[in-house]
């Protein structure tokens, strides 16, 4: 499912004041897996352990090369 040194988009569901919303952070290199956890860096360099099977979890989408090439000329 995961595979470590992939580039993936993440898509996380957000708390909000007026309800929830879709919140989708682009970027993301797999560091690590020990499923449910999955631990990505960021573009900003941070780590961040995402739990899989929580409800917040929605959906992570592998980066195409296209993507992978935009992101390294920026």
């Amino acid at each position: 499912m995961f595979e470590v040194g992939k580039i993936y988009t993440v898509r996380m569901w957000e708390e909000g004041e007026e309800g929830g919303i879709l919140a989708d952070y682009d970027n993301c290199e797999v560091v690590e897996v020990l499923l449910p956890l999955v631990k990505f860096k960021q573009s900003s360099n941070e780590d961040v352990i995402v739990n899989t099977s929580s409800l917040a979890f929605v959906q992570a989408t592998l980066a195409t090369d296209e993507d992978d090439e935009s992101a390294e000329s920026a």
